[in-house]
């Protein structure tokens, strides 16, 4: 007994196969992530050092060449660069396509623990990052102001702004282009250094010795006990201006000698190295980037109605707009693909009625399609897959291949109809005589393009998406020619008036 003659005597079981893959691939749908991009990691490594106040001849000979040393022992290294900058340092590993990049990360942070005892004791841990195609921002924004300062915008961004967009759903990290850290400024007066024979260093030290709050132990009386706190912490520009600092020599009428007569102190930033324009006026620049995995338009759509909700809250004069929106590329790809199902179940069904003269089989080969393209979204769930340029590309590509199975079992079966069959024996013998010829086109498609998985290199991590969904697309047409089609035909097929269509067969 063949697939077919199973649906044919068992309905119930077909309906409900058709019904399940639509209702889990819907489920499945509102469960996959959307990005530009496939969710693939590029075979690169990169390491981050920073050594602030170095110069990149100090940053090559006392950071990267120690790094180097250990790093080149690894195996599975394609190319192995590094540049040095002022005052930070990096290096690039590129491995082999084959090489696990999780277990190249962890292989490279052992060996550089290793090397760290090589290192300057001021410079920072490396960060260690690997790169993934679906990493890029999804959302740049901009904050700029008319009536604050630099200053006051920095901690605006700092204490309100960061915070609330990090927090949103599916938000990784949020990057500040142009943002400058707020601080208390110490400018030094070389005349007055001078004239009390001081260096910075004096100051550095006497700022670091008097700005520190330590434990000082606790107060017991009886059964009670109070912890001691000495306030030894500068909080506002005054405190900074009083504080004392050491100086060389001495007197017999000694004074006291303050910050403030050797420096000017002041509330402001750090120095400007970078800038970040809006439209020609100072602004500070973010970049949102998402999780992996989660739904870019989402998120998306999140941070957007949260910048309302922080506009409103925001002082007079200032204001965070959204500057570029990459997942709108996204959203006029899933609408296309959207507009292709319609456009092809229209097309598909009018071509069908013209022909066949039976609206029947019209709404059979409109079900075809939501059946295998529908039920496809399960499957690219279950293998990690994202609704991507890539997938839907290959769905794309799907929907005017997915009904060809269905319109060669159904015209078969129409001709047995019209030929004086009544439909359910139309069904079961017009069905068994084309079940060979579904399953060979079926399998001659996936042969054309499975090998598409084989391929080597980067562009074949990108493109097996596409190859696989429109395999699995294929093949659920394929179970829906066999099971459906002629399930729905020995159940709802007619030819208008009686009239056939062919040439009468010899029963």
């Amino acid at each position: 007994m063949t697939l077919s003659e199973i649906s044919i005597k068992k309905p119930v079981f077909a309906w409900m196969l058709m019904f399940g893959m639509i209702l889990f691939g819907l489920i499945s749908f509102f469960q996959l992530g959307i990005n530009e991009n496939p969710d693939v990691d590029y075979p690169t490594i990169t390491v981050d050092y920073t050594y602030d106040g170095a110069t990149p001849a100090v940053i090559e000979k006392d950071i990267l060449e120690p790094a180097e040393s250990v790093l080149v022992s690894m195996q599975g290294i394609r190319n192995l660069s590094s540049t040095a900058d002022r005052g930070n340092g990096k290096v690039t590993l590129e491995f082999e396509l084959d090489k696990n990049i999780d277990f190249a990360l962890q292989e490279v942070q052992s060996l550089l623990g290793r090397a760290q005892r090589e290192l300057p004791g001021t410079v920072e841990p490396p960060v260690v990052t690997k790169s993934n195609a679906a990493d890029d921002p999804i959302m740049y924004l901009s904050l700029f102001t008319e009536t604050l300062s630099k200053r006051e915008v920095m901690i605006l961004f700092r204490d309100v702004i960061r915070d609330q967009i990090s927090t949103i759903e599916g938000v990784a990290e949020v990057r500040a282009f142009g943002y400058h850290e707020p601080l208390m400024r110490i400018d030094l007066d070389v005349d007055n250094l001078n004239k009390f024979q001081l260096t910075p260093n004096d100051i550095f030290n006497s700022i670091q010795r008097e700005h520190l709050e330590l434990p000082a132990g606790k107060f017991e009386k009886g059964d009670s006990e109070e912890l001691i706190r000495i306030m030894g912490e500068a909080t506002n520009v005054q405190e900074f201006q009083d504080m004392v600092i050491s100086r060389r020599g001495g007197s017999p009428n000694f004074v006291p000698l303050q910050i403030k007569s050797v420096a000017n102190v002041y509330e402001g930033i750090e120095n400007l190295r970078r800038i970040s324009r809006y439209n020609g006026t100072f602004a500070i620049g973010m970049a949102v980037q998402k999780q992996r995995g989660v739904n870019a338009v989402s998120t998306a759509d999140q941070v957007l109605a949260k910048l309302d909700k922080i506009n409103e809250n925001l002082p007079k004069g200032v204001s965070l707009r959204p500057n570029f929106d990459r997942t709108q590329f996204i959203r006029a790809s899933v609408d296309e693909l959207v507009l292709n199902l319609l456009l092809s179940a229209l097309l598909t069904s009018f071509v069908c009625w013209l022909f066949l003269k039976s609206m029947s089989a019209t709404i059979n080969i409109i079900l075809a399609i939501p059946t295998a393209v529908i039920g496809a979204f399960s499957f690219m769930y279950m293998f990690g897959f994202t609704l991507n340029t890539f997938s839907l590309l290959g769905l794309s590509l799907a929907i005017g291949i997915v009904v060809d199975d269905a319109i060669v079992m159904l015209e078969n079966i129409v001709r047995y109809a019209s030929s004086g069959y009544d439909k359910l024996k139309a069904s079961v013998v017009g069905s068994k005589e084309i079940t060979f010829a579904v399953i060979a086109t079926t399998l001659a498609l996936v042969a054309i393009f499975a090998p598409i998985t084989l391929m080597s290199g980067i562009e074949g991590r990108f493109f097996s998406e596409f190859a696989i969904t429109l395999c699995i697309a294929v093949s659920l047409s394929s179970i829906e020619a066999l099971t459906l089609t002629p399930m729905r035909c020995s159940q709802f097929l007619d030819i208008e008036g009686g009239r056939s269509l062919y040439s009468p067969l010899d029963r």
